[in-house]
């Protein structure tokens, strides 16, 4: 699927399955980021919720892959594209709102989000790709 150019958490497996991970909780992205990369908050089991600035217009694949607790994520406009897997398994993930500007959401991007329960998906949204809301 992806390989992530970096990890912040750091992860220790036991069997195939993570056993710990640094405990991120809560992230501030600055204003002058413009794109989150492929992986950077991968496993960050504890991450919580997240709020991307408008100066953000691509989520990365895997982006926010396995974040367990994630239950908030509060997307601003500006963001034009969500990456394949980019919630992958947030299985905390009750529902949230695609903004107004966001043409494409890509193959599994919300795979395994097992709470997910509503999602507001705006007519901008030109492509919604394969098994994007599979579990």
């Amino acid at each position: 699927m992806f390989k992530p150019a970096f990890k912040i958490p750091y992860t220790y497996y036991n069997n195939g399955e993570i056993v710990s991970s640094i405990h991120v909780e809560r992230v501030i992205i600055d204003s002058s980021v413009t794109e989150i990369g492929v992986g950077a908050f991968s496993g960050c089991a504890s991450l919580a919720s997240i709020k991307i600035p408008k100066s953000v217009t691509t989520i990365g694949e895997g982006a926010f892959h396995t974040c367990r607790s994630l239950a908030s994520i509060a997307i601003s406009e500006g963001v034009t594209t969500i990456g394949e897997g980019a919630f992958w398994e947030c299985t905390s993930l009750e529902s949230t709102a695609i903004p107004e500007g966001v043409t494409a959401i890509g193959d599994s991007a919300f795979h395994g989000c097992t709470s997910l329960k509503s999602i507001d998906i705006p007519n901008s949204v030109t492509t919604i790709g394969k098994g994007v809301f599979q579990y």
